[in-house]
């Protein structure tokens, strides 16, 4: 159980930028992301890499590390969904705040039929309650 990948877009709609590691500020968000430091009850995303693996199986094609757009993507782990649930990501708490549902945007950034796939395997949002740096390989747990 660990994370795999760590992606942020600088604003909406930018393509993504893939970091070894990265800053999460507790109830700020991820540094350099579009939602930094804004009123977000999605402060981050998560998604696992379990999850998406149901999704590519109904798709018949593979999902590409960060294709969802989510901020992080952990490996070997089933998210809670619960609010109010945490997940420890390294030295990082996120508490999970709702589940994040796909978008119509996954057609253009995952493929034909990913929105209706990605229905229920899309992760979570949450906000970050413990900040530290983060970085890809980091123990991925619930907490």
């Amino acid at each position: 159980m660990r994370v795999i990948g760590i992606h942020t877009a600088p604003k909406s709609g930018a393509p993504l930028v893939a970091h070894d590691s990265i800053d999460a500020v507790a109830g700020k968000g991820l540094v350099g992301d579009r939602h930094y430091d804004r009123y977000s009850k999605g402060q981050i995303t998560v998604v696992s890499s379990d999850e998406l693996a149901t999704a590519e199986a109904e798709l018949g094609y593979p999902i590409p590390l960060g294709a969802t757009r989510r901020n992080i993507t952990v490996e070997g782990l089933e998210l809670p969904r619960k609010p109010g649930d945490r997940l420890r990501l390294g030295e990082v708490v996120v508490e999970v705040y709702r589940e994040a549902f796909p978008c119509i945007t996954m057609e253009d950034a995952v493929g034909v039929g990913a929105h209706k796939a990605l229905r229920g395997h899309s992760g979570i949002r949450g906000l970050i309650i413990e900040g530290g740096t983060l970085r890809v390989g980091d123990p991925a747990e619930i907490s």
